[in-house]
């Protein structure tokens, strides 16, 4: 696999995650918040209420990608982890 590829691999679901979440709050704010209010998008934006759907979005995108991450270097972590037990369980015999 090339590194380009893996990289696009990792990224590709935080990035996701991120338009979801931040369209999702979109679609919450017209339908549910404003009642589908004819003036809602200039709402949206002059109460600066994307803010928190970018906030939430970039949340969910960071943990989507810590996840991701620990994924990757838990197999790494799993074999560093069982030579360090061997080494203890060496030095204390």
């Amino acid at each position: 696999m090339s590194k380009v590829f893996w990289i696009l691999r990792m990224l590709i679901i935080p990035v996701l995650i991120f338009a979801v979440v931040f369209i999702g709050h979109l679609l919450y704010y017209k339908y549910i918040a404003q009642n589908s209010s004819p003036i809602w998008w200039r709402l949206y934006v002059m109460t600066q209420t994307y803010w928190i759907g970018y906030a939430l979005a970039l949340a969910f995108a960071f943990g989507a990608y810590a996840l991701t991450m620990a994924r990757r270097l838990s197999g790494k972590a799993v074999a560093g982890s069982a030579a360090i037990a061997v080494l203890v369980w060496f030095a204390s015999a």
